[in-house]
């Protein structure tokens, strides 16, 4: 897959010249989570994505306070190879949708929108697998090839049950969920 094996913070720390003191696992728990969700699982998605020549399709499923740290996410790309593109769509519930992505609409896709050079970050609204988001329609430009949920208190909420039925009937998907840490 030609992605860098991180085995741990100290791996990390390494890579990017930052100090074994700093609080920087704080920040990038999550983006690191979705890197690593990559590198242990992605091997199929990666190499469909490159064979059709477009991004890799991760839809983050139940995000909620991860909408706070948007601009953080783009460290994945720091570790990615330069040849793999990559859509991270976030799939929030539409009263957790934090104020400035709700009265943006971009073509009705998205209810916000982030471009970078081999990125894209976008929030769509809704329940996943449900009358009220179709994933394979109203989430970025296409259906996933990975869906993933951080922290998600599985057991805890009902609303997963639309997810877990969506990865049933797509086997082709790769599912990554993480629970709560603290």
């Amino acid at each position: 897959l030609g992605l860098l094996i991180l085995s741990s913070w100290k791996d990390y720390y390494r890579l990017r010249k930052v100090s074994p003191d700093s609080c920087i696992s704080l920040l990038c728990t999550f983006p690191l989570t979705i890197y690593h969700a990559i590198q242990q699982f992605g091997e199929v998605p990666v190499t469909v994505a490159r064979m059709l020549k477009r991004p890799l399709r991760i839809h983050v499923v139940g995000a909620e306070k991860e909408m706070n740290f948007l601009d953080l996410f783009q460290e994945i790309m720091f570790v990615l190879p330069e040849d793999l593109k990559l859509e991270l769509i976030f799939v929030v519930r539409e009263d957790m949708l934090p104020s400035k992505c709700q009265s943006s609409n971009n073509g009705g896709k998205y209810s916000m929108k982030i471009q970078f050079e081999s990125m894209v970050i976008g929030a769509v609204s809704g329940t996943y697998g449900t009358h009220s988001l179709n994933p394979d329609f109203d989430c970025g430009t296409g259906p996933p090839d990975m869906v993933m949920a951080l922290n998600a208190g599985l057991f805890a909420y009902e609303s997963w049950r639309s997810v877990v039925t969506y990865l049933y009937n797509h086997s082709g998907v790769v599912g990554v969920f993480s629970d709560y840490n603290e």
